[in-house]
């Protein structure tokens, strides 16, 4: 059953690895071991006195705020909220550009089916802000089919490519597994049984031979960069590393470098489905006292559990 304990730890642990993140990103850090089992030298973006997310979980709160408010997904209220609350013109926000171009034509009045086939030349974007994004299905859903039904509807609003819609339904599958119970070490190889699409099986099929490896061995393999099934994987490794560790699974996440707030948020999510008092961890405590919208953050996860029972999902 998933407990509310689950539910703030997941919300709250994705906007951590979010804003531990986003300051290794923007500045392009290289991988680096520093901080593989200790987070006290990563300091967070600080504007205006709180420590700001970026784009990841900002699309997560919309998300779930649509979900909550529709007694579920509903890709056309999704993507007006979207319309209205993103903030893809705020640098610190820091959108890629396949959701900053679906969202602004949605603004213009374009239908969300016809923008998000409009990307990248008409083949649709592979990135990960879909998967990032994603935590609020599995605390909503219930049943396995409808976890990975709806998190491939919600990816699909921006992210119409196979792959890019793959990564929102592996993590999803991830949560809701870990969440019931599945030992963090068979994550690697359940989640390649469960995809066909190589690009994944391949590189989640390795993990189990990286583990122990140094942070740029790693990256050589598997890959940092926001294209899905390199940041998926990524975030994999991580959390299997890190043996579940919230704390720790953040810190192999930002070790890796490249897109580092979308990797460290996914690992984030899953450690937290695996093992949610990890958010009590001392540095993720001093980061959380700053953390921008902690308090909505904390809501929504309880209101999520709350339309999941009323709503009968």
């Amino acid at each position: 059953m998933v407990s509310v304990e689950h539910a703030r730890a997941i919300m709250l642990g994705v906007a951590l690895g979010d804003a531990l993140g986003l300051p290794i990103e923007v500045q392009e850090m290289p991988p680096r071991g520093d901080w593989l089992d200790d987070l006290t030298g990563v300091k967070p973006l600080i504007v205006g006195g709180v420590a700001v997310y970026s784009d990841d979980t900002e699309m997560m709160l919309i998300l779930a705020e649509s979900i909550v408010e529709n007694c579920g997904f509903n890709p056309y209220d999704f993507a007006l909220r979207m319309a209205r609350k993103a903030r893809t013109w705020d640098p610190i926000r820091n959108y890629g550009i396949a959701v900053s171009e679906v969202v602004e034509a949605v603004r213009k009045g374009i239908d969300w089916r016809v923008a998000a086939r409009r990307v990248w030349g008409g083949q649709g974007s592979y990135g990960n802000g879909a998967a990032v994004r994603v935590p609020p299905v599995p605390l909503f859903y219930e049943l396995r089919d409808s976890v990975e039904l709806m998190a491939s509807a919600q990816a699909m609003v921006t992210h119409t490519h196979p792959l890019g819609v793959e990564a929102a339904r592996l993590l999803a599958i991830a949560i809701h597994l870990l969440m019931r119970g599945m030992d963090v070490s068979q994550l690697p190889s359940t989640l390649a049984r469960e995809t066909v699409l190589e690009e994944y099986r391949e590189r989640l099929e390795i993990i189990d031979e990286l583990l122990g490896s140094k942070p740029e061995r790693v990256v050589r393999v598997l890959g940092n960069r926001s294209i899905a099934y390199e940041s998926l994987p990524a975030a994999v490794y991580a959390v299997t590393a890190a043996e579940g560790d919230l704390a720790r699974s953040i810190g192999y996440a930002l070790s890796m470098g490249g897109d580092a707030d979308s990797i460290a948020a996914m690992a984030a999510a899953m450690a937290a489905a695996y093992r949610p008092e990890g958010i009590r961890h001392p540095t993720l405590s001093r980061v959380l006292g700053l953390l921008e919208d902690s308090e909505r953050l904390e809501e929504m996860a309880v209101l999520l559990l709350k339309a999941r029972g009323r709503c009968g999902a």
